[in-house]
C-alpha cells in the first residue's frame, strides 16, 4: 500500500505516514498544531517496447 499522506507537528518534522487520508484526519482531530501533507500519486510506468514491436512500428507490417 501506498503511504502516501504524511503528518507533521508545529515543527515541521514527520510524525506518522498513512495510507488513506481518513486514517490521517483521525489522528490530527484533537491537535490543531499538526499539519497533512499529500503526495502526488505516482504515475504508472509505461510499458517498455519489444524489438518486435520496434520493429513492426518502424516497418509497418509483419509476415508471418
Amino acid at each position: 500500500m501506498e503511504r502516501r499522506f504524511k503528518v507533521y507537528d508545529g515543527d515541521g518534522e514527520m510524525l506518522r505516514t498513512f495510507g488513506c487520508k481518513a486514517d490521517a484526519v483521525n489522528f490530527m482531530a484533537s491537535r490543531p498544531e499538526f499539519m497533512l501533507l499529500i503526495e502526488p500519486k505516482k504515475p504508472k510506468e509505461k510499458p517498455k517496447e519489444t524489438p518486435f514491436e520496434q520493429a513492426l512500428r518502424e516497418v509497418g507490417e509483419c509476415l508471418f
